[in-house]
């Protein structure tokens, strides 16, 4: 188990259950302090009336942000599920799925609070003086609400986007990690045939070259994102014929001698194009 994650099933509950309620303790304070700095600013510079409406207005605000809160936790509910059974594929289902329909709803509630402002504030029976502000403030904190989706989406895309590569990185690690594993328990078993070690001896070789290839076109990544290309003088004939050691069914013919540029580079993109 990774020592950066908090498993609840395994250990001292109290300590881990400490810092899981901390963040979640603070987030329902500063949401408490939303209404107290608006009452507090409306009560500086405004009138008896504008309290009023702030302080009728935040519990239409409040609840529709309960509302929100509460489905939020039956998703971490189905997150700590999936972390349980050891389904992190399921897990990236149930969050972009969560972002998705959170942004909806904030979409919904936005139009009801526009719409319907008027509505709420004569059920909360807002004080005459201080109606029109109630409705005022209602629509606006309501309209900020498709901002708090927006950004969620916003989020939710640059996570696709940085765990893609890391997914696609990784599946490719593991491949020939696996078959280095599993050629090497298979050696292990002892009283094996002088050819059944020699074909799982190839084996290990072919996945150690795929292993290899894969960690030179992470340098080769790690290099183009620094700047760090060397441009060379490259003969390409001598180039072609590493290519077609390693692909013999493949015949190349090429009537340029040499090329300027990084060699590492152009003979992975020839690599990946064969």
């Amino acid at each position: 188990m990774n020592k950066l994650s908090d498993d609840f099933t395994q250990g001292s509950i109290a300590k881990k259950l400490l810092k899981f309620m901390i963040p979640i303790l603070g987030a329902l304070v500063l949401q408490a302090m939303y209404s107290a700095v608006d009452l507090l600013v409306v009560g500086q510079f405004g009138t008896s009336a504008g309290i009023s409406a702030v302080s009728t207005g935040s519990n239409i605000i409040n609840l529709a942000t309960f509302i929100i809160t509460g489905l939020t936790m039956g998703v971490t509910v189905l997150i700590s599920r999936y972390l349980g059974e050891q389904s992190p594929e399921r897990i990236g289902k149930v969050i972009g799925g969560a972002i998705a329909f959170f942004f909806l709803l904030t979409v919904m509630m936005m139009a009801l609070l526009l719409v319907f402002a008027p509505g709420f504030a004569r059920a909360l029976n807002a004080p005459e003086e201080a109606y029109g502000l109630t409705v005022e403030y209602v629509r606006i904190c309501g309209a900020g609400l498709v901002f708090a989706g927006i950004m969620g989406l916003l989020l939710y895309y640059t996570m696709r986007r940085i765990n893609r590569p890391v997914n696609q990185i990784a599946h490719e690690l593991r491949t020939p990690l696996t078959g280095i594993r599993g050629y090497a328990e298979y050696m292990m078993m002892g009283k094996l045939s002088e050819e059944d070690q020699f074909f799982a001896a190839g084996q290990i070789v072919e996945s150690a070259k795929h292993l290899e290839d894969v960690t030179e076109k992470l340098l080769i990544m790690g290099n183009v994102r620094e700047g760090a290309i060397q441009i060379e003088r490259i003969d390409v004939r001598k180039m072609l014929l590493e290519l077609e050691e390693k692909y013999p069914n493949v015949e190349v013919d090429c009537r340029l001698e040499f090329l300027n540029g990084d060699r590492t580079l152009v003979f992975c993109l020839l690599d990946n194009f064969l």
